[in-house]
């Protein structure tokens, strides 16, 4: 309702994760209290079939979501982008206490649009399971409060590296020059023996030569074995001690025992 009924209706660029946010709230004033991951995982394919070419979706370097109405026309567009020119010019003018007035009004001004899926405040109950919604503008401020600039230091030990960070659902994919959430690794997987499965095959799909697991279970490899296919790179498991290290090709493996 929020796509025919507002998107469409003033045409602008709307983030995915906002999107989710008006699902969850729809579905709640429905009667339906938990909306399952899987639901929202599907969301975007849902919103393909549906709307098909008259809604397009597409991401920013970050690999964060943000769709668009097909009548979102040119000229909204570059007036958004005069808005936005403007009011950075006149943030990069603004003195020390000028910053933190308007950083706080901007927060403020965030929560109060907000729509929060859950009853606020919240239960206890809800809090104990990380139901909690905030802007992105809001953790983005605690982020820095907290943390300060030292995770610019940190990430810079990188070097060359891309680091692959899970944490519950989530997975950051951190370099030394940002970091940001990837939406096609988040699972609600608890064992770690399963999630490896989606991190070989969104390596495999993001240009990997191959992909090689560290793990000594036969498990692990057994569960490989009935994936091998699906993924379109080498596949090596890597075992053994420090002295005496060996790789067992799972890709070769598989094709000879036809999984």
């Amino acid at each position: 309702m929020f796509i025919r009924n507002e998107l469409f209706a003033n045409p602008k660029i709307v983030a995915m994760s906002d999107l989710t946010s008006h699902f969850v709230t729809a579905m709640r004033t429905c009667g339906i209290d938990q909306v399952k991951e899987s639901s929202k995982k599907h969301l975007r394919r849902k919103l393909e079939s549906v709307f098909g070419q008259a809604l397009h979706i597409c991401s920013d370097e970050k690999g964060k979501l943000f769709l668009y109405p097909d009548n979102l026309s040119i000229t909204a567009l570059a007036q958004s982008n005069i808005a936005l020119t403007t009011e950075l010019q006149s943030l990069k003018s603004l003195t020390h206490n000028n910053a933190i007035t308007t950083a706080a009004l901007k927060i403020r001004a965030d929560l109060e649009q907000h729509e929060f899926p859950q009853a606020w405040p919240p239960h206890i109950a809800e809090g104990e399971e990380n139901a909690f919604n905030f802007p992105e503008s809001v953790t983005l401020f605690l982020q820095h409060l907290l943390a300060g600039s030292n995770g610019n230091k940190y990430r810079a030990k990188l070097h060359d590296k891309t680091l692959y960070v899970t944490c519950e659902e989530a997975c950051s994919r951190m370099t030394a020059e940002n970091w940001f959430e990837v939406e096609e690794l988040r699972s609600n997987q608890e064992e770690a023996d399963t999630r490896l499965i989606l991190h070989a095959l969104h390596a495999s799909k993001t240009g990997s030569q191959a992909v090689i697991v560290t793990a000594e279970d036969t498990d692990v490899k057994i569960i490989f074995l009935a994936f091998s296919r699906n993924i379109r790179c080498g596949l090596y498991q890597k075992c053994g001690t420090k002295n005496r290290t060996r790789f067992i090709d799972i890709t070769a493996t598989g094709y000879k025992f036809k999984f």
